[in-house]
């Protein structure tokens, strides 16, 4: 492309969109791109507390964009406005059901779709569909790309900063029911906290190689951007 690569996403929380943009950082190998979270917003709430995050508020937001383009979100400007709109859902969403979340009427009562784990992709494909529903889609529109982190994006950054921890480098490590709970178990000396992975943005940018050798759904990501990223460049202008 002759101009930076017009990057939105929407995600479950504002530390998901840290850890995204480093990755994309690692992807793009340098490039420039603009980056723009559209769920949650950037700001604040008039009362200065942070917008509400989860997977209820992606839910949410994903039917009021498949409303506005008519029915699905390819006729959204959510998606005309950006070259590329990253979608991002754990995958232990799969464990959970509408009504935990106060959410009535949904486009079908497919929650929870948790599958035997391993391999992780049973149990993300069937969240994908679901993620496709509440989108109005079937398959994935061209320019989007899902991210379902097996079980959290937590499971990500544990592998991203700790190469040599041989708990966060198999595929079981991606069906650990509370990859962020492991934080705790670390040595003291090595613990940190959620509200850290803003500084650890450089460390996850240089080891996202590694972790998406390591770990299936990070790969997935990987190859679903690359290829959706390719399209756009060889499309015509």
């Amino acid at each position: 492309m002759s101009r930076s690569c017009r990057i939105a996403a929407v995600v479950e929380g504002r530390t998901d969109s840290i850890v995204l943009k480093a990755i994309i950082r690692s992807l793009l190998d340098g490039a420039d791109f603009e980056f723009q979270t559209l769920q949650p917003e950037s700001s604040v709430s008039f009362r200065g507390r942070p917008r509400p995050a989860g997977w209820s508020r992606v839910y949410r937001w994903s039917r009021q964009a498949a409303e506005e383009g008519g029915g699905s979100l390819s006729g959204s400007s959510a998606l005309s406005q950006w070259d590329l709109l990253i979608i991002h859902l754990d995958a232990d969403v799969a464990d959970k059901t509408y009504a935990s979340a106060r959410i009535q009427s949904p486009p079908q009562n497919d929650l929870p779709c948790k599958k035997s784990c391993p391999p992780p992709r049973h149990t993300t494909d069937a969240l994908r569909t679901v993620l496709l529903g509440w989108l109005g889609e079937q398959t994935c529109p061209p320019r989007t790309v899902l991210c379902t982190p097996s079980k959290t994006m937590d499971a990500w950054v544990l592998t991203a900063i700790f190469p040599d921890n041989t708990t966060f480098q198999t595929e079981n490590w991606e069906c650990h029911r509370n990859p962020a709970g492991q934080l705790k178990a670390l040595p003291q000396e090595k613990r940190f906290s959620k509200s850290d992975y803003c500084k650890r943005q450089d460390e996850i940018r240089q080891a996202w190689r590694g972790v998406s050798t390591t770990l299936t759904e990070a790969a997935r990501f990987r190859d679903e951007f690359l290829e959706t990223l390719a399209n756009l460049e060889n499309r015509p202008q």
